[in-house]
């Protein structure tokens, strides 16, 4: 099976693998330069998922900055019926490339002994406090 996550940055969330680029909003460096992703949502490696709650523990996407780019021209234009009111206007949101090189996800893997005496102290405190509520 393919890994790949999911991602967090500016807003958005994409699903990236290893080796694909990604054009996402414009983040810091120059071409070259090494980043780290740590909201990362999903995880599936190894046909294991992990799926976070809001983000997956200890895990991270590696990128590597392509190329910093604008993107296409997004036009926008107001008009009002009979007044003369025309009003067109252009913006080109800055980008980054990024070439996704790999997902580490380094979950430690402890077990947690649940102590039987905790559990029967909790609920002897429970039962008390229903009967005294039925005598009132």
């Amino acid at each position: 099976m393919n890994d790949y996550a999911i991602i967090k940055t500016g807003g958005k969330q994409y699903a990236v693998t290893p080796g694909r680029k990604v054009k996402i909003e414009k983040i810091e460096g120059s071409s070259g330069d090494k980043v780290n992703f740590d909201q990362v949502l999903l995880t599936s490696l190894d046909g294991k998922i992990s799926i976070g709650s809001p983000n997956v523990k200890n895990a991270t996407v590696i990128g590597e900055i392509q190329d910093q780019v604008k993107n296409d021209k997004v036009t926008t234009f107001k008009y009002h019926n009979k007044t003369r009111y025309r009003v067109r206007r252009g913006h080109r949101q800055l980008m980054t490339d990024v070439l996704i090189k790999d997902i580490e996800n380094s979950i430690s893997t402890k077990k947690v002994k649940k102590d039987s005496k905790k559990s029967t102290v909790k609920s002897s405190k429970t039962n008390t406090k229903k009967t005294s509520e039925s005598r009132k």
